[in-house]
């Protein structure tokens, strides 16, 4: 019966264990504000206010198979996400984005 037991416990708690959701691995809430349109070395892509941070951060390209339409998309717009910021000496406002999703 104790085999059982622990065979049945181990199935719940390997069960619950794996019901994440896409978006709960998402760290990050940000707030997509336009295009941007500027003509600079460090410009182009979007947008993107962070967690509410008073920076305003540029994304030059979004990871594939995101579920946003951002050429059909109206601004300013909600997402989930996770990034790390780029080290660069010239462009410190840009960033890398591993994974987004619409809020």
């Amino acid at each position: 019966m104790k085999k059982y037991s622990f065979i049945l416990f181990t199935i719940i708690v390997i069960g619950f264990s794996s019901c994440n959701g896409s978006d709960a691995e998402l760290q990050s809430k940000g707030t997509i504000l336009s295009l941007d349109t500027s003509e600079c070395a460090c410009c182009g892509g979007y947008l993107i206010e962070i967690d509410g941070e008073s920076n305003i951060y540029n994304i030059i390209t979004l990871p594939e198979g995101n579920d946003l339409n951002i050429d059909n998309a109206s601004y300013p717009l909600d997402v989930r996400l996770n990034w790390d910021q780029n080290v660069s000496r010239f462009c410190s406002n840009q960033i890398t984005v591993s994974a987004i999703s619409k809020e």
